[in-house]
């Protein structure tokens, strides 16, 4: 791309390249009244660049191609990114605030976050990124940096400054640094008035000036100014010429752009005329003026100078070509605008919110925890979130934290600055928890103004409540006045934004589903650091180095089996969530050659069905409001009406224990008709995979999904169980069905009428298989009351209600119920093979034998006592 020499262009071309107004964004149709003025602006003032505001990404990206087609020249387009785009646009990734940068520790993860803001800025056509702020973080009375800046350290601003900014100029972005030369020590908000520091320029050298240093020799290509008064001098910075123009340019020797800061913020725009802006600025070595108040006025004071003042012409023909020099170098790195199209390609990507939610994870900072924290999230089930604002409320504050918690807990209730009144009334007698937050906007012209009072009260209530209590910041956290309390909470934690990212954060610290690791990036009074918080993960761990194998246990469990060539089995034994014993039993053989089973041998659970694969999905579809478990079964699907199981509730028929068939019904659908018609009370029991197959077929009509594909969408893939899986049966070889396939083929043809073939395909049911591993995840999912790995798939009451009714039932319990010696609330699970899933939830207790083609040894009553001297003999090795 060719551009001409400075000194070739008119006074109107020069004047217009030095100017960047606002332009904020909204639809406009092509031929609208809008855009023909906004085109107009360009090519009538010949403009250096615009600063686009708000807008939906697509309305922006072609506004931008469209006034980018019109201008003379090449547009600077720029917006404030230091979030990224989503803090600027209706859409796009939205980081948390710089603050939570400083407190990661993790320089690779900078680096890709500010990676994403540059890709997201180039699919929209912006291509001047006014990032990062290199403000240091050190004066708890600066109104409008705090959570802006990185940190209070020069060098670490320095570091992740350096790092932001090279990511972005390797995508091709142009990076500018602000606010020069440090606005850190200023206790006024330069959008309201003009700061004044009581120092002098020359005192900032070893702090404020550094990361900026850092920066120039880096190779940033552009700074912006603050606009400060330093007491030596009457002007502010931005008009200053000794610190622009003496000391950045010729002593640091920056050459690349300098920018003001917006020319209609209080602190200069009420203080200094336009023309006097215009003059001053020139004669500093700004380069670009940042939204002038009045654009036309502007340009036509820039081009009166321009005409009448020789030595003002030359300066702004340096600042021209300096301009031409940066939009050279982004032709050679940005050929072109990308397609509309990228915006949703990469705008919001997966990826990039993964990014913003590591980022708002690692900076997480806990200032304080007690020995009880992490907390037992198993054990919560009613939570009460007190949130606390520095602002009137008028949305929710904090609405996706406020999602999590309702998502995960049974019961939440919020009160957002509450009175002494409403804490009065506050259901505390049913409160398992209390999560305090604290929310500090930081923004122009905003002024932190916390109901103190209502914050002491609120503390001295929970001072009297015995559960545990954990409280968040999120955004400034120099305002709190809490820090002298911390040891009124359980756990207290800094996430330094009310990004969606940083509440979700918050919220896995909360359960402790991540670990806290961020280290506190400012100092606060009485704090003396952070600490780090291990993760809590709910889940089955494995015991690290295995055990060996025990003779006495494995005797046990071989007199339960009965060795045959291509038989095996697997024991699994865990105890408070952690797996203490895992033994093979068999030979598996594989063509020719035999190798020895392993944890991912898989075995055959179709009797198991019910409780892996039916109670899930019917609990789940439960709490989804797709049934209810007092309705009767007519209402769940077209059971005849002459039966008198269509009257049953679904929890009275989820209970109704089992039988194993012998015998299968004839080829038609009569016999099995006849068999739910002759139902009655006194004879509850039914063979087991019909009922299995009734409740799939529940299942199925309330959800429009197969059992495999609920099962597989809602549990097995969220919780990472790839060992579990259903796949189709197999027709023996002399063209028997198979007969699970009998019994679904025949319920098809009782409910549905007409025959249907067993042979085809499609009325093969689904065998589920798995590994002992992956079936005691799924025991475990329920031992956790609903939790596993940090995510909540079944609440904690829809649980309780499971262990109360339905693992309960007699063909569960069997003689084990009524043994002595065993946990009153012990559950048994017997299949017909001899596989067996026991659990037992006060203690945490897991037992799994899985067998595969091993029939039971013995008479009934003689594996029964086995399998009971089995259970009690576990709890007293382990």
């Amino acid at each position: 791309m060719k551009l001409p020499r400075a000194h070739h262009l008119s006074t109107e071309e020069l004047a217009g390249q030095m100017l960047m107004p606002a332009v904020r964004v909204d639809f406009l149709n092509r031929r609208s009244p809008e855009l023909r003025r906004l085109v107009r602006l360009v090519e009538k003032y010949w403009l250096g660049g615009i600063i686009l505001f708000g807008g939906h990404p697509l309305d922006v990206r072609q506004l931008v191609e469209k006034l980018q087609e019109a201008a003379p020249y090449p547009l600077l387009i720029a917006a404030d990114l230091e979030q990224g785009v989503g803090g600027l646009l209706q859409h796009g990734t939205l980081f948390p605030h710089a603050l939570a940068w400083g407190a990661t520790n993790d320089q690779e993860l900078i680096r890709q976050a500010a990676s994403v803001i540059a890709a997201e800025a180039r699919a929209l056509g912006i291509n001047t990124c006014l990032a990062p702020v290199l403000d240091l973080v050190n004066n708890p009375r600066n109104p409008i940096i705090n959570i802006r800046g990185f940190h209070a350290d020069p060098e670490r601003v320095a570091e992740i400054g350096a790092c932001f900014a090279r990511a972005n100029q390797e995508q091709g972005i142009v990076c500018v640094a602000k606010h020069f030369p440090g606005h850190s020590r200023a206790s006024q908000d330069s959008h309201s008035m003009l700061p004044t520091l009581r120092a002098r320029f020359t005192g900032l050298t070893k702090t404020d000036l550094h990361p900026f240093k850092r920066l120039i020799e880096e190779g940033i290509h552009g700074l912006m100014t603050a606009h400060l008064q330093f007491s030596d001098h009457p002007l502010p910075t931005t008009l200053r010429s000794d610190i622009l123009q003496d000391y950045l340019r010729e002593e640091l020797q920056f050459g690349g752009l300098l920018f003001s800061d917006a020319l209609d913020m209080k602190a200069i725009a009420g203080r200094h005329r336009l023309a006097e802006q215009a003059r001053l600025g020139i004669l500093a070595g700004l380069d670009i003026f940042l939204m002038p108040p009045n654009l036309p006025l502007f340009f036509h004071i820039l081009r009166d100078l321009t005409e009448s003042d020789p030595e003002l012409r030359r300066r702004m023909e340096q600042s021209v070509d300096r301009i031409f020099r940066i939009k050279k170098w982004l032709h050679r790195h940005q050929p072109q605008i990308p397609h509309p199209g990228r915006v949703y390609k990469i705008l919001e990507h997966p990826n990039h919110i993964g990014t913003a939610r590591k980022l708002a994870e690692k900076s997480l900072t806990c200032l304080h925890k007690a020995d009880n924290f992490p907390l037992d999230a198993r054990k919560v089930r009613r939570c009460l979130h007190l949130v606390h604002t520095d602002y009137p409320v008028v949305d929710p504050p904090l609405p996706v934290l406020e999602e999590e918690l309702r998502r995960f807990f049974d019961e939440v209730d919020t009160l957002v600055n509450p009175d002494a009144r409403q804490l009065k009334n506050a259901p505390w007698e049913r409160i398992d928890l209390v999560v305090v937050s604290f929310v500090s906007q930081t923004l122009p012209g905003h002024r932190s103004r916390f109901h103190w009072r209502r914050i002491t009260t609120s503390l001295d209530f929970t001072g009297f409540f015995e559960e545990p209590i954990v409280g968040f910041s999120f955004g400034n956290p120099f305002p709190l006045k809490i820090y002298h309390r911390l040891k009124d909470f359980t756990a207290f934690f800094l996430a330094y934004s009310d990004s969606p990212a940083s509440q979700t954060a918050a919220f896995k610290a909360l359960i402790s589903a991540i670990p806290v690791t961020g280290t506190l990036p400012i100092r606060l009074p009485g704090v003396s650091g952070s600490q780090e918080v291990p993760t809590r993960r709910y889940c089955l761990e494995e015991t690290e180095p295995a055990k060996k194998p025990d003779e006495t246990l494995d005797q046990q469990v071989e007199e339960l089996i009965v060795p045959s060539e291509n038989s095996q089995a697997r024991l699994l034994i865990a105890r408070q969530g952690t797996i203490v014993y895992q033994r093979h039993y068999g030979i598996e053989t594989s063509g020719t050659s035999g190798r020895r089973g392993s944890s991912e041998a898989l075995f055959p659970l179709n009797s198991l069905s019910e409780f892996l694969v039916a109670f899930p999905a019917l609990l789940h579809l439960k709490e989804r409001e797709f049934l209810r478990f007092e309705q009767p079964l007519a209402e769940l699907f077209p059971l005849f009406p002459e039966s008198r199981l269509a009257e049953l509730p679904l929890a009275d028929f989820l209970a109704l224990p089992v039988r194993e068939e012998s015998s299968l019904p004839p080829n038609d659908g009569e016999a099995v008709r006849e068999m739910l018609r002759n139902w009655s009370s006194d004879a509850p029991e039914l063979p087991r995979e019909l009922k299995y197959f009734l409740e799939a077929e529940i299942i199925t009509q309330v959800s429009g999904l197969s059992e495999a594909e609920y099962l597989r969408d809602y549990f097995y893939r969220p919780m990472g169980l790839t060992g579990l899986d259903f796949k189709t049966s197999d027709l023996l070889s002399n063209q028997t069905p198979d007969p699970a396939a009998v019994w679904r083929v025949r319920l098809h043809e009782a409910l549905h009428g007409g025959p249907v073939d067993p042979l085809e395909p499609e009325n093969t049911p689904l065998q589920l298989l798995g590994t002992a591993r992956e079936v005691a995840a799924l025991v475990q999912l329920f031992l956790n009351r609903g939790i596993y790995n940090g995510k909540r798939f079944l609440r904690a009451a829809t649980v309780d209600w499971a262990f109360n009714h339905l693992f309960t039932r007699p063909d569960f319990q069997g003689l084990l119920g009524k043994q002595k010696g065993l946990p009153e609330r012990s559950t048994l699970i017997l299949a017909p093979n001899g596989s067996f899933l026991y659990f037992e939830p006060d203690n945490q207790d897991l037992v799994i034998l899985l067998n595969k083609k091993r029939p039971v040894q013995g008479e009934t009553l003689e594996y029964w006592e086995g399998l009971k001297r089995l259970l009690e003999f576990i709890p007293k090795r382990f």
